[in-house]
């Protein structure tokens, strides 16, 4: 039997997870996307503003994902690298590679996160993407005085140096000056000072008009009706000004033209009458 999408998860920035059982077997599906470096490698470098916009889209998207891990998931990601994220059709970046995830400060007699992480997570997570307490195994640290998000905020400022160092990203291989600061913060010796994410989606760098399109396109379902009208309406000029680009267009404005169309006209017994 093809799988189905009987279920799949729903917090933001991750990796969505589609399974299917079959007779005997469990199929897991993930939906399609591309790992970031190739993503990043196939950019056109004749479009750097395209490209930074992109970017910042992503990383809007990853910020998220790890506040929904730590405020609402209780857990730490713990392998942020390159190889954990992965790019839809749709520009959408979403985060995997959760072979690391840990709570932070548990009392398992070792002294930090959970065995599993203390035992695997030095052969399996990047070196320059682990704070110093972690290289340094001082898990007790991590135990005693380390807020949750304190590893993945560290590791999330080296991922956000490296994606913009790439040529393609648009920005000269320089991080955007709203983030600068942000970044000397997040990557602070002291665990317990390193800010918490969520007031990271406010950094200017997000206060773009792509940014603002592709919000309103994950959100348009819970929009009111006037909105979504005046959005549909203003779809043509969004995409003549380049806004969006044609895989946004294909892959995530197009589904929605079409449920709308559907929605309007009532299904195909109201299409008819027209």
């Amino acid at each position: 039997d093809a799988p189905s999408a009987s279920s799949s998860s729903a917090a933001p920035g991750l990796d969505a997870l589609h399974q299917s059982a079959t007779t005997g077997t469990l199929i897991i599906v993930t939906e399609e996307a591309t790992p970031l470096d190739d993503w990043l490698d196939s950019l056109d470098p004749t479009s750097p503003a395209a490209n930074s916009a992109a970017i910042s889209w992503g990383l809007y998207n990853i910020v998220e994902a790890l506040v929904f891990l730590h405020t609402q998931a209780k857990l730490a990601h713990g392998m942020i690298c390159p190889r954990a994220i992965f790019v839809t059709p749709g520009g959408d970046f979403k985060l995997g590679g959760f072979d690391l995830i840990t709570p932070i400060g548990i009392e398992d007699g070792g002294g930090g996160p959970t065995p599993h992480f203390r035992t695997y997570e030095a052969a399996t997570c990047p070196d320059e993407y682990r704070s110093p307490e972690r290289v340094g195994q001082r898990y007790d640290v991590l135990q005693q005085s380390a807020p949750i998000h304190s590893i993945d905020c560290y590791s999330l400022a080296v991922l956000i140096e490296y994606i913009y160092a790439h040529p393609n990203a648009g920005t000269n291989g320089k991080v955007p000056a709203p983030l600068q600061k942000a970044l000397l913060r997040m990557k602070n010796e002291s665990p317990k000072l390193r800010p918490r994410l969520g007031p990271l989606l406010k950094c200017p760098v997000f206060d773009n008009p792509y940014v603002m399109a592709q919000l309103f396109l994950d959100e348009v379902t819970a929009k009111p009706a006037e909105e979504k009208i005046m959005f549909l309406q203003s779809l043509p000029d969004i995409l003549n000004r380049g806004v969006l680009s044609e895989d946004v267009a294909v892959h995530k404005i197009l589904p929605l033209l079409i449920l709308s169309i559907n929605g309007v006209a009532g299904g195909e017994s109201a299409m008819a009458q027209d």
